[in-house]
C-alpha cells in the first residue's frame, strides 16, 4: 500500500531558526530576507518500495503569496542528506528569479515527492524581502591561476574567472585555445565562473609553450617534453637458437636493449667463419639481424654458433637425407673363362650416389650358370658361378644381376692326342666284280 509522507518546515535565518511543527498552528513572527529552509526529513526518507525504487525521490519548496492556494514559484531542493537530528537545511536563494524578490509577503510549504504521490508540510512562518540594488554588470575579468607548467602527459586545469568590479554579475566573455594542442571549455560565458584548459600529451623530448585566451586574459601553458630514453647498457636476443633442415636458410634474430625503453648503445655480430653468416654485423640500440646458413650436403648433422650482441646463437643443422636407390649398375659386366668350373664376384652399385635401400634380384641361366644371393637391397655384391665345360666347343651364357645382363664366355675342353688307332670293319669278302669298302679309323684314347 502507498506510504504516508511527513515533513515539518521552518525558515533558517543567519541568526534565527523558526520551527514549524505539525501541531495547532501558532502565531509566528514574520522574517525578512531568508536564505535557507530548514525542515524535518520525511520518516520515509530512506525507505524503498517493493520494486526497489525510493519512497521519497526529492523535496520541493513551494512559495506562495500569503493566503494563496497555488504556489507562484516552485524550487527543486533535490534530496539532501539529513543531519543526526533528521533535519535538512537547504539554501534556496540562488534559485529564485530576480533574487531577491522585493515586495509582498510570502509563505511556503515543503513537499516530499515520490512514485506514489506527495505529502505537504505545514505552512511556514511568513517572510518578506527588502528591495536591494541590482548588482553592476562585470566590465572586465581576471583569472586564477594564470598559467600552468605540466609534465609531458595530457592534462587539464580549472581556471576561476572573477568579475570586476567586485560583486558584479553578467558581462559576456569568450575563451579559446591555441588551435593546436591547447583547448578551452566552455568557449563563452556570462559573469564570474570557471573554464577548463586542456592540453594533449607532448611526445617530443623538447618542451613547448602555448597560450589560451580566457575572458580577455592570457593563460600560458609551458609543457615539459618527454625525457630522453636511457642508453642501452646490455642486450638480449630472441630466439637464441634454431634447428633447421639441411637446406640453406635464414632466421631473423630480435635484439632487445636494457634497461627497458633504452636507445643507442653499440653491438656487433658475426658468423662462424664457415657456413654461418650474420647481417648486419654491427648496430646501435634495439633492432635485429639475419643469421644465414648454407645447405648441408653431408648426411651428418652439424652445429655452429653465431655471435649477436654479445650472445651466442646456436644453429644445429640436420644432415642431407640419404636417398633410396632407384637403379643399379654392376662391375665387372662380364666374365671369360676356360673350360674349368669357376666364379666371379660382381659389385652392385646403387644410384643416385650415396643412396641406400632399393631391392634387386639376380639369377643364372637355369643351366650351367648360377648367381648367389638371388636378391638384395642397396649397394652390395653377388657371385656368378659356372660349371666345367666338358665339350671341346666354347659356350656363351647369361646371368642377370640387379637388372643388368652379365655374359659368361667359356672355352671348350682341349682335344687329347691319339696314341693308337683301331679300324672297322677289319675285313671284306667281295664278289668277282671290282668294288670298294670304307674303313673307319678311330683314335685311342676316346675323343683324341
Amino acid at each position: 500500500m502507498p506510504r504516508t509522507l511527513h515533513a515539518k518546515l521552518s525558515l533558517l535565518l543567519p541568526s534565527l531558526v523558526l520551527l514549524l511543527l505539525v501541531l495547532p498552528k501558532p502565531v509566528w513572527a514574520q522574517t525578512t530576507n531568508p536564505t535557507k529552509v530548514e525542515f524535518t526529513a520525511s520518516a520515509d526518507h530512506s525507505a524503498l518500495l517493493g520494486d526497489g525504487r525510493p519512497v521519497v525521490e526529492k523535496y520541493v519548496l513551494n512559495v506562495y503569496q500569503v493566503g494563496a492556494q497555488a504556489p507562484f514559484h516552485t524550487i527543486d531542493l533535490g534530496k539532501p542528506t539529513p543531519d543526526g537530528a533528521n533535519t535538512i537545511v537547504s539554501d534556496f536563494s540562488a534559485t529564485l528569479p530576480g533574487w531577491p524578490l522585493p515586495g509582498g509577503t510570502y509563505e511556503s510549504r515543503v513537499a516530499a515527492l515520490g512514485p506514489t504521490g506527495q505529502s505537504l508540510s505545514d505552512v511556514s512562518n511568513t517572510f518578506v524581502f527588502d528591495s536591494c540594488p541590482t548588482p553592476p554588470t562585470c566590465t572586465s575579468f581576471t583569472i586564477a591561476p594564470s598559467s600552468a607548467s605540466p609534465g609531458a602527459g595530457a592534462g587539464s586545469q580549472v581556471v576561476t574567472i572573477a568579475g570586476v568590479p567586485a560583486g558584479c554579475a553578467g558581462g559576456v566573455w569568450t575563451a579559446a585555445g591555441n588551435g593546436f594542442w591547447i583547448t578551452v571549455l566552455p568557449v563563452s560565458g556570462n559573469g564570474p565562473g570557471t573554464a577548463t584548459v586542456s592540453w594533449t600529451a607532448n611526445t617530443a623530448t623538447s618542451s613547448r609553450s602555448g597560450n589560451a585566451t580566457i575572458a580577455g586574459n592570457t593563460f600560458g601553458v609551458t609543457q615539459a617534453g618527454v625525457p630522453p630514453p636511457p642508453t642501452c647498457t646490455s642486450f638480449s636476443i630472441t630466439p637464441t637458437s634454431v634447428t633447421p633442415t639441411a637446406a640453406a636458410g635464414t632466421q631473423l634474430v630480435t635484439i632487445t636493449g636494457a634497461p627497458a625503453g633504452c636507445a643507442g648503445g653499440s653491438w656487433a655480430a658475426s658468423g662462424n667463419g664457415s657456413w654461418l653468416s650474420v647481417y648486419p654485423m654491427s648496430g646501435t640500440g634495439p633492432g635485429g639481424v639475419t643469421v644465414s646458413w648454407t645447405g648441408n650436403t653431408s648426411t651428418s648433422s652439424r652445429t655452429g654458433s653465431a655471435t649477436v650482441a654479445g650472445h651466442s646463437f646456436a644453429v644445429t643443422q640436420a644432415g642431407t637425407a640419404v636417398p633410396t636407390c632407384t637403379s643399379f649398375s654392376i662391375s665387372p659386366t662380364s666374365a671369360s673363362s676356360d673350360a674349368g668350373a669357376g666364379s666371379r664376384v660382381v659389385t652392385v652399385t646403387g644410384a643416385p650416389s650415396g643412396c641406400t635401400g632399393g631391392t634387386w634380384t639376380a639369377a643364372g641361366n637355369g643351366s650351367w650358370i648360377t648367381v648367389s644371393p638371388a636378391n638384395g637391397t642397396g649397394s652390395g655384391s653377388a657371385t656368378v658361378s659356372w660349371t666345367a665345360n666338358t665339350s671341346p666347343s666354347a659356350r656363351l651364357g647369361y646371368a642377370t644381376i640387379a637388372g643388368n645382363s652379365f655374359p659368361v664366355n667359356q672355352t671348350g675342353v682341349a682335344p687329347v692326342a691319339c696314341t693308337s688307332f683301331t679300324i672297322a670293319p677289319t675285313s671284306a669278302s667281295p664278289g668277282a666284280p671290282a668294288g670298294s669298302q670304307v674303313v673307319t679309323l678311330t683314335g685311342v684314347p676316346a675323343g683324341c
